[in-house]
C-alpha cells in the first residue's frame, strides 16, 4: 500500500493525496469508535455524579476500610472511577458480574465491609438477588447524596 509504485499505479498523481485521506478518514472513524468516552477524558465533560457520589463517601466510609462499588455501567463495563473519587480501595464491578455469592466472598474474605453504587436503579432492575441480599444489611444514610446513589455496611 505504501510503496511508491503501488501509489502510481493507484491514480497516478492523485494516489499519495488520496491514500493519504483514505488513511487520515480511517484513523478518524478507528478513533471514534474505538469506545473512548468523553466524560471519562475530558474535562470540559465531567462525570459529575461519581466525583459528588466519591466526596459523600469520603465523609461516610472510614479511611482504609475496603469496598465494593457498582458505578458507570453507561459502557457495559466496571471502571474504578467511583474507588478514585472516594479515595478509597476495593473493587468495581459491573451489573453483570456483581451477585450474593461475590459480595459475601469479598466481605468475609478480604474485609470489603462497604457496598456503593451509584446505578441504583439498574442494580434494582437487572439484579433483584443482589438488592435483596444488600437490603438484608444496613444501608448508610448520606446525606446530599446524588439520587441514583446507595451505600451499605456488609455486616
Amino acid at each position: 500500500m505504501f510503496d511508491g509504485a503501488c501509489l502510481r499505479a493507484f491514480a497516478g498523481r492523485a494516489g499519495p493525496p488520496a491514500m493519504a485521506a483514505i488513511l487520515t478518514f480511517l484513523a478518524v472513524v478507528a478513533f471514534w469508535e474505538s469506545g473512548v468516552l468523553p466524560q471519562l477524558y475530558r474535562p470540559d465533560r465531567l462525570d459529575h455524579l461519581s466525583i459528588s457520589a466519591g466526596r459523600a463517601i469520603q465523609e461516610i466510609v472510614p479511611p482504609g476500610e475496603m469496598m465494593v462499588v457498582v458505578d458507570y455501567e453507561q459502557a457495559g463495563n466496571n471502571s474504578p472511577v467511583l474507588l478514585y473519587h472516594s479515595r478509597r480501595r476495593g473493587w468495581s464491578l459491573d451489573v453483570e458480574s456483581v451477585s450474593p455469592q461475590v459480595l459475601e466472598r469479598l466481605h468475609r474474605q478480604f474485609r470489603a465491609d462497604y457496598f456503593a453504587t451509584t446505578v441504583w436503579s439498574d442494580l434494582e432492575a437487572r439484579r433483584p438477588e443482589v438488592v435483596d441480599y444488600l437490603r438484608a444489611h444496613r444501608r448508610v444514610e448520606v446525606p446530599g447524596a446524588p439520587h441514583e446513589m446507595a451505600i451499605f455496611r456488609l455486616e
